[in-house]
């Protein structure tokens, strides 16, 4: 199931952690202020003598040695999905898991294993969690047991890795190097590549449906590829927009978020894929980063201008009908 066919909720965890340390010497807190000598006066006070040069060799340092990570408070969230009564968050390179039965106050109930890299997407399938980590590739986390969540395989990609989607035995994996992927995941254990396409631009997310693959690539825009033999996908259309940054699907029509463009949310007609052309728009205020459907309603989150609210349930003629500051 794709991610953003669910219905959505949202919410703002906020962990504010300060670490404050503020030593003053007393000698320096309880003196006057007239026993400070003007710059003038302090030239005439002896000086102490230059310190020698360092006889140490450069080639006698010994090499520092890589640092583990033995654990992690907070980090940042770019990623979040909803299944039953759990969200899923990726908060820094941790996978965390909310009990939400009672959405007025939501309890954390397990986590990940430090992984990899930052979470940038999730993608939910079954008892799986297939967690995007940039650089790192893609982990894939069973979560039967919610409060036990456990990595049971992995795997590398080229380049950072900012959106997947899953659809039946296959994940789909969008590279900002140019790059989209696909891996076989029957065995989640043992995922394997099976095919590739490059030279569709920075792309930073997908959405699957049927026999195709809609991949929001950057200053590429949306590109529509044939992904009905896995082992061979090919290229079928191209939708020009100023940056796609995200992409989801409903029936004929494709929803783009735009990071830089003015409109910044566009519908895509796309029931002729070699041939996908604007169906309606919005320009709302802020970039558009990612987007969520529930029903004729899309959320679009922007960089600095919170979500708005926008009614799809004529595409051509898309209307912002709120917003939430975050």
């Amino acid at each position: 199931m794709n991610k953003h066919h669910k219905n959505i909720y949202a919410y703002t965890l906020v962990v504010l952690v300060f670490l404050m340390f503020s030593v003053v010497p007393t000698s320096l807190a309880t003196r006057a202020s007239s026993e400070i000598l003007p710059i003038a006066e302090t030239a005439a006070l002896p000086q102490s003598p230059p310190l020698p040069p360092s006889t140490r060799n450069p080639s006698d340092l010994t090499p520092q040695q890589d640092f583990v990570p033995i654990g992690q408070v907070g980090g940042m969230i770019y990623a979040t999905e909803v299944q039953g009564d759990y969200v899923y968050i990726g908060i820094g390179t941790r996978l965390v898991i909310w009990d939400i039965t009672n959405p007025a106050q939501p309890v954390k109930i397990g986590q990940s294993g430090i992984l990899s890299g930052v979470v940038r997407d999730i993608e939910l399938a079954g008892t799986y969690a297939y967690v995007a980590v940039g650089e790192a590739g893609v982990h894939i986390i069973d979560i039967s047991s919610p409060a036990a969540p456990t990595e049971v395989g992995n795997f590398a990609t080229s380049g950072r890795v900012d959106g997947i989607a899953v659809s039946g035995d296959y994940a789909y994996v969008a590279s900002v190097f140019d790059d989209f992927r696909i891996f076989d995941i029957s065995t989640p254990a043992t995922p394997t590549e099976v095919g590739h396409y490059s030279g569709i631009g920075i792309a930073h997310g997908v959405y699957v449906t049927g026999n195709y693959a809609y991949v929001a690539s950057g200053g590429g825009g949306l590109q529509i590829l044939d992904v009905s033999v896995p082992a061979n996908p090919t290229w079928q259309g191209t939708y020009a927009s100023t940056y796609a940054r995200d992409v989801l699907v409903s029936g004929d029509y494709a929803y783009l978020a735009d990071a830089y463009g003015y409109p910044n949310f566009v519908v895509v007609n796309i029931s002729n894929p070699a041939n996908p052309v604007m169906a309606g728009s919005v320009a709302a205020p802020g970039e558009g980063y990612d987007l969520a459907l529930n029903g004729s309603i899309i959320y679009l989150a922007t960089w600095d201008n919170g979500v708005r609210f926008i009614d799809v349930s004529n595409p051509a003629n898309p209307n912002e009908i709120g917003f939430y500051n975050t």
